[in-house]
Order: structure tokens, then sequence, then C-alpha cells
């Protein structure tokens, strides 16, 4: 049976440097590259395996404040926004892999961290297991997973003046692209329970609020409005039900930009979880 395409947003060089926009933005919010409970507890050159890897950009962050005999190794469904080998440091490799897909025998057991970072929107409430065993398999015993997701369903808008909420482009932009995807806030109650599942002890978790730092707020912003027009041009390329044309998106984004200049915001819970392989 062919796999349901859940993942929507495009992989082009408008969506490339969006996501190292947000990437930058993230390590801001989040507070560290690697969760200070792992670090402490790393060998000194370890072998890093990051899934999901979209453009590499937490690895090539990553890379530089650990020594050059780490091993980074970047994983992805596809290639298509991996940089080219000679814009990458000698110890990044990036590498096609399917995470929903069990794990190559030859890479198990193989590094002392495993990193994951927003693979929300594609993924749906079976997934989670399939890729937190993926993991789990990757990791040495008493390897550390970092996970870290963001919790689309409460994704609201705020407001510094009054405005019909209805009639808000931020408002209707949030309702074309999360009222299709309700499993968005499936992790929040159910992935603790599943790494504990397939081997995992869960050491930590913590939820932090994009707008815990007031200074980012607008660029927080118009880094979810690029997500959320890049998800409405997925839906109109896929022929989602009550999608809008490529146009109607390119013109409600400019809405969404144009009142978050004016002072609105996107708010969101950004989850970060860390787990120890039994």
């Amino acid at each position: 049976m062919a796999r349901q395409e859940v993942y929507s947003l495009d992989r082009d060089a408008e969506e490339s440097d969006r996501l190292n926009y947000q990437n930058t933005f993230l390590n801001r919010l989040v507070g560290h590259l690697i969760s200070p409970a792992i670090q402490k507890n790393l060998p000194s050159a370890p072998a890093v395996a990051d899934i999901g890897t979209g453009t590499g950009a937490w690895l090539l962050t990553t890379s530089k404040e650990l020594p050059t005999q780490a091993k980074l190794h970047g994983y992805d469904i596809s290639d298509a926004q991996f940089p080219a080998p000679g814009q990458l440091p000698q110890n990044i490799t990036l590498t096609t892999l399917d995470a929903k897909a069990p794990a190559p025998v030859h890479l198990h057991g193989q590094y002392d961290l495993v990193h994951l970072r927003l693979l929300n929107a594609a993924m749906l409430p079976e997934d989670w297991f399939k890729v937190a065993t993926h993991a789990w398999s990757l990791l040495k015993p008493g390897g550390a997973l970092q996970w870290v997701e963001g919790n689309f369903r409460n994704l609201n808008v705020v407001y510094q003046s009054e405005r019909n909420t209805k009639t808000s482009a931020l408002s209707r932009g949030v309702d074309l692209t999360t009222r299709p995807r309700p499993h968005f806030d499936w992790f929040v109650d159910h992935l603790p329970d599943v790494l504990r599942s397939v081997g995992f002890e869960v050491v930590e978790q913590q939820v932090l609020s994009s707008d815990r730092l007031p200074q980012d707020r607008m660029e927080w912003s118009h880094i979810a409005t690029g997500a959320l027009h890049a998800i409405m041009r997925g839906n109109a390329r896929m022929g989602v039900e009550g999608a809008l044309t490529a146009e109607e998106a390119k013109s409600l984004a400019q809405e969404m930009r144009k009142e978050c200049d004016e002072g609105a915001y996107f708010r969101v819970d950004t989850y970060e979880f860390v787990a120890i392989k039994k």
C-alpha cells in the first residue's frame, strides 16, 4: 500500500532559506544546540545523527561547537535541500534515509546522540512510534535523544489592537493550515509514552513559548507566516480540498506579513524532550 503523503511544504530555495532562518530562531528560543543534560555525558568527539536534517542547518551550526573529530551525519527522506558537498565541513555527511522505516542494520548502535527537530508536519499519529524506534536503533546503549517539536494546533494570533479575528489574514492562514491537520498536537500527550515503550528513559521535558523573548516576536511571526504560506502552496500543488490557489495563497501571505508589521504576532508552544537509551 502506498504511504499517505503528509508533508506538504515545498523543498525549493525559498523554503530552504526559511528553514535556515527558522533554525537560528529556534536555537535562541531553546537556549542551546545540545541540551546540557546530554552535553555533560557526551564523549569528546561524539557521533551525532540528525533525523529530518533538511538543509543540514542544525548540524552546520553544531559543528562549530564540537571538535573536528566528531562525526556528524544528517538524514532526510529527500536530498532536495542538501547543500552541495563542497559547502560542508569534512566531518558532516548528508544521506537520504526514511525515518519511518526500520534503520539499516549497519547503522544500528552507531551514535551517541540522535537529534530530531520539527518533524510534526510530516507525521501522522502512527508515525511517532516508527520514528522513535528508528532513532532508538541508531543509538549506542546509554546514547541520548533530543527531540524538539512545535504544537501547531495551539498556534494562535496575539493582536496589539482590536481586530475582527474572523476576517484577520493571520487567523485565516492558521485556519487554512491547521484545520486539515487535527493530529498536530498528538505528540503532546503521547510522545513521552511512545519513547518509554520503545526503550527510552525520558529524563527531561520542557515547554517554551515562542513569545518568551519579546524582541524575537516579529521575527518568529515572519518565519511562521513563511511556513503557513509554504503549506498553502503545497496544499494547492497536492489538490487538497478547500485549498487556495497558489496566487490566492501568495496574496493572503502578503496580508499576513502586513499584519505582523503592524504589531500582531504568532504564539506557539515548543517542546523539547530529552531521553536516554536504556
